[in-house]
């Protein structure tokens, strides 16, 4: 029920080192004990107090949270994510229960903004034979678009049964063109069982109430109908079958208006390397399609498509690249009655934007053939060997140069206030010390907070070298090691020869920090007690 993270760096109770479950008055009596050595006015040396400075900063904002029982509760539940989305505001949320509604509230919002698909298509279709074939040699005349058409839809979620969508379609050739409003609504009847109704207002008004069924584990089917204000009612029929784990059929029938009525079947199979499917349509329009897609490998496949019907004849060959892990590019060449069309291709996440170009009206050009063939791949190949991967290999390099860059900055700042924490409370540090000291108490020797066997490896070197802390490894090594020396924090948490550790991340506390990132860290203690040494692992 809880979403607060245990493992916060900057937990309120590992700044005050109290309880979960301390009282008010543990609270206070933590906060004032530590404010006596981080207050900037029980120091008078500049550095020394711009340090105890930022550490009492840490010790107010901690006990703002924890000595207000409301901002507590907030905090105990959700963590810092609960306040700062404003739960603390108010006189009204009390109780656990409303606290958690509020909560919730808020998280759903935040599903919800998660839940909402936004999809598109945009085609820009561009006369490019003044380029290729001009009519006038002479005269420069410039591509020009002849034709657009978008399609942008979005659907959302508006029950646990039941989805929206809506959406605009536009499309324009030379001056002439419109557009329409598209919206629908979907509900799951059963796990079985769904019925959709879409409509249409503007260049092509409909109005179509469709209901799909699951008839069997392998068999599914659909029954739709149709309206539009001047060609009347349409009725179509589609079913979906698995044939087997990797061939599926579907047919499709439509019964009506007059102008769109025939059927069609299509089969297509699913292999490890190669896909192909087949279609055939008879009415309306008839004719039969054939396409196959080959995988070179996991980014890259070719694919090869023929259409035979009453409208012509043409022939697609063509490719698809992945560039990175939402987008993907794509380039093929078609050869038809309408001539010969460039078709390049680039999709970012759920949105698809195609650039038809025409280079010929005549198929029959072979040179502009053979050129769309070989020239537009060989550029791509020659631009991704000598430009684009040398580019991703310095772009790489960089990267991880610079965060190892970011890295080693932020474990410098976080070392150097835990430094600056330890600086202010060493003097008291000492004093306790030498109490501990002349009454034979709890003397911490030294204390290390980080990676375990790092932690080994470093006394083991420093019993060689002589050396001491931290030292010892930043002899050996350019960069800081995956631990921290924490023995005056310990000395100056010691309390009647004891130290009280609670169950909260260690790296919280004043005086330490994170060492290793997403490293399983370790306590490791040398002290004396009545004389006697003792080493203690303790786990964070």
């Amino acid at each position: 029920e809880t979403v607060r993270n245990d493992e916060d760096e900057t937990s309120y109770y590992a700044v005050l080192n109290v309880a979960r479950d301390a009282s008010e008055e543990e609270i206070k009596r933590a906060f004032r004990q530590l404010a006596q050595a981080y207050h900037p006015d029980k120091h008078t040396d500049a550095s020394l107090q711009a340090h105890a400075s930022a550490n009492f900063t840490r010790l107010q904002e901690a006990y703002e949270v924890l000595g207000n029982p409301d901002r507590r509760q907030v905090y105990d539940i959700y963590g810092k994510e609960g306040l700062s989305a404003g739960l603390e505001v108010g006189s009204t949320l009390k109780s656990t229960d409303e606290l958690r509604q509020e909560w919730e509230s808020f998280k759903a919002k935040q599903v919800l903004e998660m839940q909402v698909s936004h999809r598109g298509f945009y085609s820009f279709k561009i006369d490019a034979t003044s380029l290729v074939d001009p009519y006038d040699r002479h005269v420069s005349v410039m591509p020009e678009v002849y034709e657009v058409a978008m399609n942008s839809q979005i659907s959302t979620p508006l029950s646990d049964t039941m989805g929206a969508t809506l959406g605009g379609q536009m499309a324009v050739q030379g001056n002439v063109g419109g557009g329409s409003f598209v919206c629908g609504l979907k509900r799951i009847l059963t796990p079985r069982n769904s019925i959709e109704l879409q409509a249409a207002l503007g260049l092509k008004t409909f109005l179509s109430l469709q209901s799909t069924r699951q008839l069997s584990e392998h068999t599914s089917a659909g029954l739709g109908v149709t309206w539009q204000p001047r060609a009347g009612l349409g009725l179509q029929l589609v079913s979906t079958r698995e044939l087997s784990d990797t061939t599926s059929a579907d047919f499709n029938w439509v019964i009506g208006p007059a102008g769109a009525a025939g059927a069609g079947l299509a089969v297509s199979r699913r292999g490890e390397k190669l896909t192909t499917s087949g279609r055939i349509e008879v009415g309306a329009v008839t004719g039969i399609q054939a396409r196959c897609v080959w995988r070179v490998n996991e980014s890259t496949s070719a694919r090869v498509a023929l259409r035979v019907g009453t409208t012509g004849v043409d022939l697609e060959v063509g490719g698809t690249q992945r560039i990175s892990e939402f987008s993907t590019a794509g380039l093929a060449v078609a050869v038809g009655l309408y001539g010969i069309v460039l078709k390049p291709r680039f999709s970012r996440g759920t949105h698809t934007f195609d650039f038809p170009l025409l280079l010929s009206h005549d198929p029959r050009a072979w040179k502009v053939l053979l050129g769309a063939y070989v020239l537009p791949p060989l550029t791509i190949y020659v631009t991704k060997r000598h430009i684009i991967r040398p580019l991703r290999r310095w772009k790489k390099a960089r990267q991880v140069s610079w965060l190892g860059t970011l890295l080693y900055s932020q474990q410098r700042t976080k070392r150097e206030a835990a430094a600056g924490a330890i600086s202010v409370m060493e003097p008291i540090a000492k004093r306790k010390l030498r109490k501990e000291l002349q009454k034979g108490g709890l003397v911490v020797v030294d204390a290390r907070y980080g990676v375990l066997e790092a932690i080994v490896k470093a006394e083991a070197e420093q019993r060689e070298r002589g050396t001491t802390g931290e030292a010892a490894t930043l002899c050996a090594v350019h960069r800081p090691p995956p631990w921290i020396d924490v023995t005056i924090a310990l000395r100056f948490m010691v309390e009647d020869s004891r130290i009280i550790l609670h169950k909260v991340s260690k790296r919280g506390l004043m005086g330490f920090c994170d060492p290793a990132p997403d490293e399983d860290k370790h306590l490791r203690v040398r002290f004396l007690w009545h004389g006697r040494p003792y080493i203690a692992t303790l786990a964070d």
